[in-house]
C-alpha cells in the first residue's frame, strides 16, 4: 500500500471511530433525557394533572374564589388546560417547557365569550410549576383582553395539581 493511501485508510477510520462516539453518546443524552422526563418515573408534568385554582389579590395573596381545572401536559411542550366554564369560554392550549430540575414554566390562552355567545375577547395565562413528592404547585398571572385586542385588566393565582391515574 502506498502512502496516501495509507493516509486514506487511517483518516477514514478515525472519522468512523468518531462517528460512531458521537453518535453513541447522542443516542444516550437522549435516552437520559427521555428517561428523566419520562411520566413513570414521576420527575416530569407530562400527563393530566387535576387542580384546584385559587383566583388571588396580587397585592395581598388573599384568596378570592376557587375552582376546579384539568391541565394536560403533553411531550414535546404543548398543554391544554379546561375549566367546568366551558359556557362562556373556550379550552385554554399553549406550551410549557422544562426550566431547570422539578421546575417549569407554561404559557396558555382562551377565548372568551359573553352569555349570548357574542365575543368577549380572550385570556392569555402565565404560570411556574414546581414538581414536588407528586404535587404540582403553580403561581400564575393572567391577563384579560377585550374583543378589540385591548388589555382590559390583570390577576394572579396559585394552583396545587394532583396526577390523574388509573
Amino acid at each position: 500500500m502506498n502512502r496516501k493511501t495509507q493516509t486514506f485508510v487511517v483518516a477514514f477510520a478515525i472519522m468512523l471511530t468518531l462517528t460512531f462516539v458521537v453518535s453513541t453518546a447522542y443516542g444516550q443524552k437522549k435516552a437520559l433525557r427521555q428517561q428523566f422526563n419520562s411520566p413513570e418515573n414521576g420527575n416530569s408534568i407530562v400527563g393530566t394533572w387535576v387542580a384546584i385554582v385559587t383566583m388571588r389579590n396580587c397585592e395581598t395573596g388573599a384568596a378570592i374564589r376557587s375552582f376546579p381545572v384539568m391541565n394536560t401536559f403533553n411531550q414535546g411542550g404543548t398543554m391544554m388546560e379546561s375549566s367546568r366554564s366551558l359556557a362562556t369560554r373556550s379550552p385554554g392550549m399553549g406550551m410549557w417547557e422544562r426550566n431547570i430540575g422539578n421546575d417549569y414554566s407554561s404559557i396558555f390562552m382562551f377565548f372568551r365569550s359573553n352569555a349570548d355567545g357574542t365575543d368577549n375577547g380572550y385570556q392569555k395565562v402565565q404560570r411556574r410549576h414546581t414538581l414536588n413528592n407528586g404535587i404540582l404547585t403553580t403561581t400564575a398571572t393572567f391577563e384579560n383582553f377585550n374583543a378589540a385586542g385591548v388589555l382590559t385588566s390583570t390577576g394572579c393565582a396559585t394552583e396545587t395539581a394532583s396526577r390523574l391515574t388509573k
